[in-house]
């Protein structure tokens, strides 16, 4: 079988190819994606082919390469990333009990010959009311930077199926705070919050339950990690969680990954 190379740094993307017991390398595009296209299947579709047709020129020619690119629509269009709070309330009342789609095109080229197909996945969005919206905005929109915040929504009815948030690992920040925001405190977390930092802090991210194992975990990070490379960072560190959460701790093992605190909590019977 021919020596394939996956045009994408998606680990989700990794994991299948993985999963069909296919040997290959992965060699990420850092093409202008630039479309042309304004319907959601073509959009994908034209970024998936630029992605493999910039490593094909770059690769052996004996390879087969492999790009693919996704984006989430409601109602035919294309579905960014909030630009502030009030877009972040409009875009989540807009996909409050709503089905929308995700598109995820691919691109193949081998022999000089390329095939170029896309599919569809509608995803449907449990209704959240206003005081939920009010409460994740006003709790986490203020120190937000949009760059390293996702959505995932259903197209159809614009409903959020998952969101990741991270922001720049503020340790440091708070170390030369001393804890103290006043009176001069609020500088350095303010630096840190605007830096191009080398840790990430991953948050927040939720998936709701009837989409999780389905892949929304990978489109999340399919989105932001190219940020993250972007933005110069090179570690992530992710909010505690349980050990025993097999699901939770798998999503990992395609990372280069390194469990370096544990908590513990005893109980004490008096």
């Amino acid at each position: 079988m021919k020596h394939i190379i996956l045009a994408s740094a998606s680990p989700r993307r990794k994991e299948i190819l993985e999963l069909a017991d296919l040997k290959f390398d992965v060699m990420p595009s850092d093409a202008q994606e630039i479309t042309t296209k304004t319907a959601p299947n073509e959009v994908v579709m034209e970024l998936a082919s630029i992605k493999a047709k910039d490593i094909y020129k770059k690769s052996e020619k004996q390879s087969m390469i492999v790009g693919a690119d996704t984006v989430v629509a409601y109602q035919g269009q294309i579905l960014g990333k909030p630009t502030d709070e009030a877009d972040a309330k409009r875009m989540l009342t807009m996909l409050s009990g709503q089905t929308h789609e995700v598109y995820t095109g691919v691109c193949v080229i081998e022999d000089g010959k390329t095939k170029t197909f896309y599919e569809e996945t509608k995803v449907t969005f449990y209704e959240i009311s206003d005081e939920q919206i009010d409460y994740y905005i006003n709790m986490y929109i203020p120190m937000l930077r949009y760059d390293l915040v996702t959505l995932i929504v259903r197209e159809e009815d614009n409903a959020v199926v998952g969101f990741g948030i991270s922001l720049p690992n503020l340790s440091r920040a708070l170390q030369k705070a001393r804890g103290h925001m006043l009176p001069f405190g609020w500088i350095h977390l303010l630096k840190a919050l605007k830096s191009k930092p080398k840790v990430i802090d991953l948050y927040l991210t939720g998936v709701l339950p009837e989409y999780q194992s389905k892949g929304v975990n990978a489109l999340l990070f399919n989105d932001l990690i190219p940020v993250y490379k972007r933005i110069g960072a090179v570690y992530a560190e992710s909010n505690p969680e349980l050990e025993t959460n097999s699901a939770v701790q798998a999503q990992w093992d395609y990372f280069k990954r390194e469990h370096h605190k544990s908590r513990r909590a005893y109980i004490k019977k008096l």
